[in-house]
């Protein structure tokens, strides 16, 4: 049994421990790694990246997310570039995700790098599902390679998209990248 002065001389070791523990906490809850946040998309920037507001943030500066473990065709290289802006837009235009970090967060780019849910949807996979992007080295080894993968050899069966024999993508979008670049 503790008595009382017992307490009183331990109290205040309790009570700092305490306070270096919600400290710590605190700072773990405000990095992306691990964590999954809500956040408002405020523009579609173009078929793989997203400007989102957190909400767990409010009054930050919207942040650009790329998403993770595909490669959308850029905006100059038609007709696929714009369609998979469009559609990404329509899909997400002013909605509510929630995004699945990575490690590292970020890239290259300052971007941050995830996994875009809207409600039960991977919007990465989705994507991909529907011929609008191609599965990127980034999925490999991520715990979505084989969904993305799956999804990837259903477009091509089907001829959806990027795929569609009438219209294929001819250059891969990182390729495209590159030749593109001065």
């Amino acid at each position: 049994m503790v008595r009382g002065r017992d307490f009183g001389a331990i109290a205040p070791g309790i009570i700092s421990a305490a306070m270096v523990l919600t400290a710590c906490l605190a700072a773990c809850d405000s990095s992306p790694e691990g964590r999954s946040p809500q956040g408002q998309v405020t523009q579609v920037i173009d078929g793989n990246t997203l400007e989102v507001q957190r909400l767990d943030r409010p009054g930050a500066i919207p942040e650009k997310v790329r998403l993770l473990g595909i490669d959308a065709p850029k905006l100059d290289q038609d007709p696929w570039g714009p369609e998979s802006h469009s559609v990404l837009g329509q899909w997400l235009g002013g909605q509510e995700v929630r995004l699945e970090f990575s490690n590292p967060p970020r890239d290259r780019y300052n971007r941050l790098l995830a996994y875009v849910w809207q409600g039960d949807r991977l919007i990465n996979e989705a994507l991909v599902q529907d011929g609008l992007a191609v599965v990127s080295e980034q999925a490999n080894g991520s715990p979505y390679e084989q969904k993305l993968r799956h999804a990837q050899g259903e477009a091509r069966t089907l001829q959806r998209g990027i795929w569609n024999p009438a219209q294929p993508m001819r250059t891969a979008p990182a390729q495209f990248r590159q030749n593109s670049a001065p």
